[in-house]
């Protein structure tokens, strides 16, 4: 009787994190402004975090539409990621304005919590600038007719996009769920990240050496994304501290209240 309590067990486990999967790629367009009335800073607050997870998963499907293009070496693909690296800037520019105008606005929103949407908006910036740059570039690489990446160039961007998804997904899912407990936890998942990324680098710096052969445009896109992923992962690292201090905070403050 137990077997069959582990194996339903464990397909409601599976069935959950492929729903969240799911929920993540198919995220419907949401509105970026904060110019609303909320009845408090802590619904503000929340209200502007599920705008941060919204811009997330948009970045993280741009991110895997730009690597999907690149291995398939399509122009349409890169042509539409360069689209919506667009809206995403748009979005972000919308969210940035209506947020520093609720601040203003608002006589509840002051010293630290000020401080939260400044320092979330910069790494929201820093974040969607490298995905963008990814995009641009990419689809400039093409539309150039430029020669498509070395096999094992795409298959190693391919293996770091899977990484970055589970960091975006685990980092939207705190948000959602409004669950940060783990978030200060997936700094040393990122710095795993950015270290692999340095070897991956250092070991094609050596090969560039040892074969003059390659070509200068390849390896100009294939180095230039890769140094973009890592600013993408600084900022993620910025918002699992920032995160962590803030909300972790709250919830401190919560329990005082109630004891």
């Amino acid at each position: 009787a137990i077997i069959p309590i582990i194996i339903v067990a464990g397909m409601t486990v599976v069935a959950v994190k492929l729903f969240k999967k799911l929920a993540r790629k198919t995220a419907p367009e949401v509105s970026m402004d904060m110019q609303v009335e909320y009845p408090s800073a802590a619904a503000a607050e929340r209200a502007f975090d599920m705008k941060l997870s919204d811009v997330m998963i948009d970045s993280m499907r741009l991110t895997d539409q730009v690597i999907k293009g690149l291995y398939m070496h399509s122009r349409s693909v890169l042509s539409n990621a360069q689209k919506a690296s667009f809206r995403l800037e748009e979005n972000v520019k919308k969210l940035r304005f209506s947020t520093f105008y609720m601040i203003r606005s608002s006589e509840d929103i002051n010293g630290p919590h000020a401080a939260y949407y400044v320092k979330s908006l910069s790494y929201l910036v820093a974040l969607t600038e490298s995905v963008s740059v990814i995009a641009s570039s990419a689809f400039e690489h093409l539309d150039n007719n430029h020669k498509p990446l070395i096999q094992y160039r795409k298959e190693t961007l391919v293996t770091i996009g899977k990484r970055l998804d589970t960091l975006f997904g685990e980092m939207t899912d705190a948000i959602r769920e409004n669950d940060y407990s783990q978030v200060i936890a997936l700094r040393e998942i990122i710095l795993s990240l950015s270290d692999d990324i340095d070897r991956i680098m250092a070991k094609e710096a050596d090969r560039i050496g040892e074969n003059k052969e390659f070509s200068r445009r390849n390896t100009n896109l294939y180095f230039g994304m890769m140094f973009e992923v890592k600013r993408v992962l600084y900022a993620l690292s910025g918002f699992a501290a920032l995160f962590d201090k803030t909300h972790m905070q709250h919830e401190e403050n919560d329990k005082t209240q109630l004891s």
